[in-house]
């Protein structure tokens, strides 16, 4: 499993979901963290503009569910 999410939930004192909902709806800045882009180069955006820029990512939840080797990030426009 990528993410401890019991671990996380007891470390935050929160629950599982709490703790997988969370690394949801980071999974863009996580995938641009991940792939070497510098903390004060993030793009933040919500769900309505991924959507609208043609963005579609894996969020971790999705990868470590086995597909841990598939590209998380698919788009209509290269990415920056």
């Amino acid at each position: 499993m990528l993410f401890e999410y019991r671990k996380l939930a007891s470390k935050y004192n929160v629950s599982e979901v709490v703790i997988k909902n969370r690394i949801e709806s980071l999974k863009y800045e996580i995938y641009q963290v991940a792939w070497g882009t510098s903390i004060h180069n993030i793009r933040i955006l919500s769900k309505a503009q991924l959507e609208h820029e043609g963005i579609s990512i894996k969020s971790c939840n999705e990868l470590s569910k086995g597909k841990m080797n598939a590209n998380p990030f698919t788009t209509k426009r290269q990415c920056s």
